[in-house]
């Protein structure tokens, strides 16, 4: 039995490991950073393309389809430690999104390793290829990537201790 992208397996008709209904699925919130590594305290912002839909988030990392756990987005709230944020958009009449999960690592006084956009070329990014700006990098690996004497380009994998 097959309803839009989802389907019911009929070998064992009283269980159902998917929704079997054709409601249409909502997409994922976004955040309003795309890396999770900042200098201090800063806005954090949650946005849904549905303009009908809600968002509900956690910031213990627990999974916000938890209603006990999640709080609904009224609009930017601050961070000031580190935390890793799980959020989903919800819309009656719609399947729920699936769930965007951001850390946050607050650097004021946890990083040991200090980056800056300069006119060197030099860049950095996270595991996941995101690129990280100017700040302190907390413990951790990341990629440098830094141009060569005849202009190409060299990458390397750096553990900040």
């Amino acid at each position: 039995m097959k309803h839009g992208a989802r389907e019911c397996l009929r070998a064992l008709p009283a269980v159902c490991l998917l929704a079997c209904h054709d409601l249409p699925m909502l997409g994922q919130p976004r955040f309003g950073r795309e890396h999770g590594i900042v200098r201090s305290k800063f806005m954090m912002r949650i946005s849904t393309s549905d303009p009908q839909a809600e968002v509900r988030y956690t910031t213990d990392g627990s999974c916000p389809c938890d209603e006990n756990a999640r709080k609904r987005y009224e609009g930017p709230f601050v961070l000031t430690e580190n935390v890793t944020i799980q959020a989903m958009a919800v819309c009656e009449g719609m399947t729920d999104s699936e769930v965007l999960s951001l850390t946050i690592t607050v650097g004021d006084g946890l990083g040991v390793m200090e980056i800056a956009d300069d006119e060197t070329g030099d860049k950095w990014f996270d595991l996941n290829g995101r690129p990280l700006l100017s700040g302190k990098l907390p413990a951790g690996i990341y990629i440098h990537v830094r141009r060569n004497a005849s202009g190409g380009t060299v990458s390397r994998k750096v553990l900040v201790k």
